[in-house]
This record gives structure tokens, sequence and C-alpha cells, in this order.
């Protein structure tokens, strides 16, 4: 198996920065965004079903999101622009609520491996269009949300008037929901 993938764990396990091989020249470059055998080093149980894109002006803030019971396992890249990605352990133990951020552009192409049970959100530094896989099919009724600014999770965002959903807006405290998205 050909694997052209630098994988780097984050803190939070399971969760890593993926930094694919890429291939430039006088014309520009090329990469491999997904192939399902290299990504099995990642996650042996591996299986993407639906892909997304979303654009976002600058200081657009997307999140906390995250799907309850048919949990999500994502791998999001940045396309063009810079976002601040973040996301949330909401597995069962000692790591529950901590969070991890990381920068994710259009000219590195690192991407960001989410595994199941986690939160999910960015905000967008400049204009970005961002595309993610994610392993379980968008359910509106499972997709849940909690504030940004939960000050018992305590996420360090890099700007500080952030372009919000209504929902985004108004979503409670991880507190008020950790009977739904506490996962083993």
């Amino acid at each position: 198996m050909r694997v052209d993938l630098e994988i780097i764990d984050l803190s939070l396990s399971d969760a890593k920065v993926i930094k694919p091989k890429i291939h430039r020249d006088n014309r520009g470059y090329f990469l491999e965004s997904f192939q399902k055998d290299s990504f099995k080093v990642i996650d042996q149980s591996i299986c993407f079903l639906q892909d997304n894109h979303s654009f976002s002006e600058r200081n657009v803030l997307r999140g906390m999101h995250f799907h309850t019971k048919a949990t999500q396992a994502k791998l999001v890249r940045v396309v063009s622009g810079l976002i601040y990605d973040v996301i949330v352990d909401l597995r069962e133990g000692n790591t529950f609520g901590k969070w991890e951020g990381v920068y994710l552009d259009g000219k590195d192409h690192h991407m960001l491996y989410v595994p199941k049970g986690f939160a999910h959100g960015f905000c967008a530094l400049e204009p970005s269009h961002v595309v993610y896989k994610v392993s379980t099919l968008f359910d509106p009724e499972l997709e849940k949300e909690f504030s940004y600014l939960d000050q018992d999770v305590g996420i360090k965002w890099p700007i500080s008037t952030p372009i919000l959903s209504e929902k985004d807006r108004d979503a409670p405290s991880l507190k008020k929901l950790r009977k739904l998205c506490v996962f083993g």
C-alpha cells in the first residue's frame, strides 16, 4: 500500500493533521486529497459517504456542530482561503469538553481528520472554500450545536466579532446538552 501522507497526531486522541504529498512543477501542482487505502492507516473503519463544500466570507464562524447517535467522522480541507478549525472531544472520559484548534489554508493543503465523537467548527480568517468528507449522511434531526463561546469549554477564537447564523448565535451551553452528546 502506498501512503503519500504525513500524519501528525494532535493532543486529543485519534484526531490528526494530515499533510498530503504535493507534486509541484512549472504548471502548478497535483495532490491526492483522498485515497481510500492510504486513509486506512488513519482509521481502519473509515468510510466516507458524503462530500460537502462551504464558502465563508471573512469573520464567518460556523460551529460548534455535532451529530447525536450516528456520529460523524470528518476530513476537512481548505481549497482556498484560511480558517481556524476547532474540534471538541465529546467522548466519555477525561478529555470530554477539551478542545484543539489548527489553522488550515489553501496553500499548504493540510487536512484535519475529525474522529467520530467530536464537535466541529471553524472561523474564516479570509474568504474561504472548505470541503469536507463525512462518514454519515447529514440528518437535521440529529444535528446539534453548542455555543462557540461556552465558558466551560473556553475556545480561544482568533476573531472577536464573528458573523453567525441564528442557530449558532442562540446555541446553548455544552452542559445543557451533555446527555445528548457523551459518546463512548
